[in-house]
């Protein structure tokens, strides 16, 4: 799953918690580091070693899971930096539509995307495909940490509900998006409690 592998374990977990009454909780961690003498650069993003967890559970606090989707196409394990980023339009606007669409929710009704630490181009010309208001992309950690792998999005979406300017209100509808190696997708469709 690649970078995708921390919004893929959200849907495990909303799995697990549907599936089994006697589970409270579950712990989602993801780490990463790339190994001595690598470059810390994939497709075009500068990368960070990091970590982060988020726990998903029953209790209602935090942000409650609406949907989580994913998409995969192995058949692109072996595509080179730009056909990674050729197709990473077209499976994520694809990712995005299918996600609001299993939730019954429109484009229109989120209040944020955020998204991983990725080329800030990217999702100015996604944005513009999407027809969402770029303003309201959030990844301020990106020029502090690049790309983090899997952390971004809970790295951002713990930023975005500390920030003063942006206040976040019960009912707001947040869109965690993230690619990962060129041939996964994943999306979760978060509601503040």
């Amino acid at each position: 799953q690649a970078c995708t592998s921390m919004l893929g374990s959200f849907r495990i977990a909303k799995m697990l918690l549907a599936d089994d009454e006697s589970i409270e909780s579950v712990l989602c961690i993801s780490a990463d580091r790339f190994p001595q003498g690598a470059c810390y650069e994939q497709s075009f993003n500068l990368i960070s070693d990091g970590a982060a967890a988020a726990v998903i559970s029953r209790e209602a606090k935090g942000f409650k899971i609406l949907s989580c989707h994913g998409i995969t196409n192995g058949g692109l394990a072996s595509a080179n930096d730009e056909e990674a980023a050729g197709t990473y339009f077209v499976y994520s606007h694809r990712l995005i539509m299918e996600a609001l669409a299993k939730a019954g929710v429109t484009l229109s009704q989120i209040a944020w995307i955020v998204p991983q630490n990725m080329n800030i181009k990217a999702w100015q010309i996604l944005s513009r495909l999407l027809k969402f208001d770029e303003t309201k992309i959030y990844a301020p950690s990106r020029p502090e940490l690049g790309h983090v792998i899997s952390g971004d999005n809970i790295i951002n979406l713990d930023r975005l509900g500390k920030d003063k300017d942006k206040e976040l209100k019960s009912g707001d509808l947040i869109l965690l998006i993230m690619a990962g190696y060129g041939m996964n997708w994943q999306c979760t469709l978060l509601e503040k409690c």
